[in-house]
């Protein structure tokens, strides 16, 4: 074989060596960019579930109405989220998924409960005291500036 048919082959082979590499280079640059997405929507539900966490301290402790409005604004925002499965396939991820679309409405009942048994229980505090009735009103996301997520 000669030289000049030896150089023109191995030319060849580096090409295709190139094209492969670049085939998975654009592979695995999907595979990033979908556990980014991943992360991502991950990272928003996390801090959705913390954000409800840290409103239910707030209401618990301060028992004010933006608490309680900004509650039901963050549990509808997360509930959004949680229906926008698309991107979790894999069975462990899509179980938790379920799970937190399960739990968030005994969630939602249990704060509610809490807060009416809060709301009874200021006002009950109120008429002994011959006070007007505290959070008499009912809370209306209205009532409220939207909060920026």
């Amino acid at each position: 074989m000669k030289i000049i048919t030896r150089l023109k082959w191995a030319q060849w082979l580096c090409v295709a060596g190139v094209a492969l590499a670049v085939l998975l280079m654009i592979g695995a640059t999907r595979q990033v960019k979908q556990e980014l997405q991943r992360n991502e929507r991950a990272g928003e539900i996390v801090s959705g579930v913390v954000a409800l966490r840290y409103l239910s301290l707030e209401y618990a402790q301060t028992q004010e109405r933006r608490s309680h409005v900004q509650w039901q604004l963050r549990k509808d925002s997360l509930q959004g989220m949680l229906l926008r499965d698309d991107l979790f396939r894999e069975e462990q991820e899509a179980q938790l998924l379920h799970d937190l679309q399960e739990n968030l409405p005994l969630l939602a009942r249990h704060f509610f409960r809490t807060a009416a048994g809060q709301a009874g229980t200021a006002r009950y505090a109120g008429t002994l005291r011959g006070a007007a009735p505290a959070g008499s009103a009912p809370v209306r996301p209205a009532d409220v500036a939207h909060p920026r997520t």
